[in-house]
């Protein structure tokens, strides 16, 4: 704001009514309502279903197709053997990396399935 020349004042009355705004000064994570719905997964679409993200990276699709809209309801999130793909996402070519953020990685089977139904609830 301050660049464009923009007052407080100005930029106050730009803002929604009742709005809060803060920094945390690193990326933000978007909200996890509607998750089941924002396929593929990670800032850049590395991971195709929320199941697979919750696996180690390792094992994780190392490609994918995508440019459809084929749904995997219980995994949640894009169909990985597709017929006749359309693009097919490679996470070894730079850019595309599927590593990291392996919060559940360490669970179960079962606890794995259970997140991924809850996740689907929101």
């Amino acid at each position: 704001m301050e660049r464009a020349g923009i007052t407080d004042a100005e930029a106050r009355a730009l803002e929604p009514e009742g709005a809060t705004w803060r920094t945390t000064r690193r990326y933000v994570a978007r909200r996890l309502d509607g998750i089941w719905a924002t396929a593929p997964y990670l800032h850049n679409g590395s991971v195709p279903t929320l199941h697979d993200l919750l696996q180690p990276a390792t094992e994780r699709p190392a490609t994918f197709a995508i440019g459809h809209r084929d749904y995997d309801p219980e995994r949640v999130g894009y169909l990985t053997r597709v017929t006749n793909p359309v693009f097919v996402l490679d996470t070894s070519i730079d850019g595309n990396s599927n590593a990291g953020h392996e919060y559940g990685a360490d669970l179960d089977e079962a606890d794995r399935r259970a997140l991924v139904e809850y996740l689907k609830t929101l």
